[in-house]
């Protein structure tokens, strides 16, 4: 056997013998075809399997392949944001001020680029969605492919294995709710780098300088490990912005096989490049986050965005017996009691993604091989050695991200941004169905190399393939196209309409508030349905989404607080041209505050066919309001309604307590303020309170505007503050810091210095 990555090539025999031009070119053309007819047998495949698991004949693409909710939208959003060049600040939501989603941003950029292209091409976001989810599966079939061709397993047994491994049911269960973490065609070229580290020969460092006898051997040495470096530093750079979760397991993975190459083999050329890659990868993924980086420099950063708890590591992470249990919708009855019994029995560890992570029947038997091969007695060639280092990687794998295992220290001592362990289901079913590969094929040399064998065979594995793809697939993906593409194209005759009663720009206000991002949806809503407003619209703007912990968020909540009157007013001061009404939101359906819009209002709504969205116009309320306000009047209302100075309290300070008498934050030892001046111009202003200490030994806090340090006593009694600060238009900080010895209160996880109240942002 050859050795299983970049080996040796021949001369071919055409390119030996002298033969005319013509002669020559055709057996060059016709071995081209023969190293591209299996790829392309493998595209013809995913394209039938797609057709029959969920129904594709007849489907519009530029429609919802299944019911659109939740995180389906935000693909959407994403999608269209990227189309018009918004992602990282989009003035068409969040109005007035528009959305920041630097708190949310994470480094995809290989996913973003490429649909980006996608919707500049289609300059449709549900086309370009669509294409690139169905694509998927595609291009990782085709990647498994070539990496398992890579090493020498045959044309049949690596189709099989690679398009079971397209299919897998996590694949299938994230839908494109999870765009981009259903593009996984990054896993196994990370995979093929790791084996490939392992299964190099040593190579001395002054084979690589030059400098040893065996010239011709060094040479070829040489050369061989200068293609994997011009292959592996553009794949590190390329799993960099492949998303968080796939950059951070190649890094381990490939990290685990630089460690084994120089402790076991002494391999000290390839382990040092296996290390470099992993740090490229970091670096890669760090610079992606650069954008990020800055704005939290600027404006700080928000607690409530993102935040994770090192218990949620344990939620969230891989369980093993998961990943040999049924599919949890399996097309057969008793294997998905077997599954749903699992779940109800242990409710608090498989209410998440994990319920999804298993293997199907073809790979949990390549995984059940993996972890007996050192049980078995094997004839100790390359296939052997091969498994070998799979079951290595794989051990690596469920270590770091089964319950409990080390991903739980990292989680604990270093970031618990990375909870979800359980995603590297992707590497682990690679593993386990290279494995199975690895096998099938061991079974196929046994045979007499007859050609009386060779249909059996391929009959076996077209019943694997079959067989596999039925095991993975479930019944709830054949939905029909027609009913999901009349109901998308009448929610789109809705938002037609509204634009079309609405001025140019205009700005719409999207009631029940609804927080953003990772917030229950309120009452019946599921949490991204407002962003349909933004989807199905060209030239509005809208209120949702605002980001969480962000002044402009805070300022929407304040607006929706108010009863229904102030609100209405406010909303036409600060410039919204209508109100647009989800009505699963309300307890009532909205019943009772849509009656009071309407009285108001004197306007008639325009409804969804559903009958769950509808939408007001506030431009003859606001001409009204208009005509019965004196111009100096309407003035100064529309300065203080609309957010031209909004305060926020960003980190170091917790929420509002009261009693009888007065209200208060207990706030931290460090923390900040973040004011957005939104007014266009330097604008000059007090930032007031009072502060209370605790404890009776002098202290002191002091704030840090741009250019000075303002220090306030702490007394007892509360002491008033007034630190004069002069706003640049755009974001700006005010940290606090103090010496205050921390309030006792052992019942109390919150570290509490001092408290805050009466907090105002007064102009000048």
């Amino acid at each position: 056997m050859h050795q299983p990555y970049f080996p040796q090539s021949k001369p071919a025999m055409e390119d030996q013998l002298t033969f005319p031009n013509p002669v020559r070119e055709s057996l060059r053309a016709r071995a081209v075809v023969t190293k591209i007819w299996p790829y392309l047998l493998v595209v013809l495949v995913v394209v039938v399997a797609l057709l029959k698991i969920f129904g594709l004949r007849g489907f519009n693409p530029a429609y919802p392949i299944q019911p659109l909710s939740g995180d389906g939208y935000l693909s959407l959003y994403v999608a269209k944001a990227l189309g018009e060049n918004a992602l990282l600040h989009n003035p068409r939501v969040g109005a007035p001020l528009g959305l920041d989603y630097y708190d949310f941003y994470q480094p995809d950029y290989l996913h973003q680029a490429i649909l980006k292209c996608l919707d500049l091409i289609t300059g449709q976001a549900m086309l370009a969605v669509n294409l690139y989810w169905l694509g998927s599966f595609v291009l990782i079939a085709l990647a498994a492919f070539y990496v398992f061709r890579r090493f020498h397993l045959s044309v049949g047994v690596s189709l099989v294995c690679a398009v079971l491994y397209a299919f897998t049911p996590s694949h299938l269960m994230r839908s494109f709710n999870h765009l981009f973490l259903s593009a996984y065609y990054v896993v196994p070229f990370a995979g093929m780098v790791a084996l490939q580290i392992m299964f190099e020969r040593p190579l001395r460092l002054k084979a690589v300088l030059g400098s040893s006898d065996k010239e011709q051997r060094t040479t070829r040495d040489r050369s061989k490990l200068i293609r994997f470096l011009w292959f592996t530093i553009p794949l590190a750079i390329v799993l960099g912005g492949s998303g968080v979760y796939y950059a951070f397991f190649s890094m381990l993975f490939i990290g685990a096989a630089g460690c084994y190459a120089i402790l076991r083999q002494r391999n000290w050329v390839y382990g040092m490049t296996g290390l470099a890659c992993a740090a490229i990868i970091g670096l890669s993924t760090g610079a992606a986050m650069l954008p990020k980086a800055i704005y939290e420099m600027r404006a700080g950063s928000s607690a409530q965005v993102a935040d994770r708890n090192p218990v949620e590591e344990s939620v969230y992470s891989l369980k093993i017996a998961e990943l040999f249990l049924p599919n949890p919708e399996h097309r057969i009855a008793k294997l998905r009691a077997i599954s749903q019994d699992y779940i109800n029995t242990f409710p608090a560890l498989n209410a998440n993604e994990g319920e999804w992570s298993n293997l199907g029947v073809v790979g949990s038997l390549g995984l059940a091989a993996l972890l007996l091969w050192p049980f078995l007695r094997v004839s100790r060639d390359q296939y052997d050695q091969l498994m070998k280092f799979i079951l290595i990687l794989t051990l690596v794998g469920l270590l770091f991200t089964t319950t409990e295992g080390f991903g739980a220290l990292f989680s604990q001592f270093i970031t618990a941004k990375l909870r979800c362990q359980t995603r590297v289901v992707f590497f682990i079913a690679f593993f386990a169905l290279f494995a199975f590969g690895i096998v099938v094929e061991k079974l196929i040399q046994r045979l007499p190399p007859k050609p009386a064998f060779q249909v059996p065979v391929a009959i076996g594995l077209g019943l694997i393939l079959v067989c596999g793809l039925y095991d993975e697939s479930f019944a709830e993906l054949h939905v029909p196209h027609q009913p999901l593409k009349a109901a998308f194209q009448r929610e789109d005759r809705f938002f037609q309409q509204i634009e079309s009663v609405s001025p140019v720009s205009g700005m719409v206000l999207e009631l029940p508030y609804q927080g953003f991002p990772e917030v229950p949806g309120v009452n019946n809503t599921d949490p991204y349905d407002d962003l349909r407003g933004y989807i199905h619209s060209k030239k509005l703007r809208w209120s949702f989404p605002t980001m969480r912990g962000r002044p402009d968020d805070e300022w929407i909540q304040n607006l929706d607080a108010n009863p229904t009157p102030i609100l209405i007013r406010n909303a036409a001061l600060a410039g919204f041209c209508g109100i647009y009404v989800e009505r699963q939101g309300f307890k009532d359906g909205a019943a009772a505050f849509e009656s009071e819009l309407r009285s108001l209002t004197q306007a008639q709504p325009i409804v969804s066919p559903d009958g769950q969205l509808s939408f007001y116009s506030l431009t003859r309320y606001t001409q009204a309001l208009q005509r019965a306000t004196k111009p100096d009047e309407w003035a100064r209302l529309v300065h203080q309604v609309r957010p031209n100075l909004v305060l926020t309290m960003v980190s170091g300070i917790y929420g509002q307590e009261t009693d009888r008498n007065r209200s208060w934050r207990w706030c931290n030892q460090k923390g900040a303020f973040e004011i957005v001046n939104a007014t266009g111009h330097e604008q000059k202003a007090d930032l007031t309170g009072s502060l209370t200490g605790w404890s009776s030994q002098k202290a002191s806090v002091w704030f840090t505007t741009f250019n000075k340090t303002i220090r306030v006593p702490l007394r007892s009694e509360g002491n008033k503050f007034d630190v004069p600060v002069v706003l640049k238009p755009g974001d700006n900080r005010i940290s606090f810091r103090t010496d205050s010895p921390r309030a006792p209160a052992p019942n109390d996880s919150r570290e509490m210095y001092f408290q805050l109240s009466g907090v105002e942002l007064v102009e000048h």
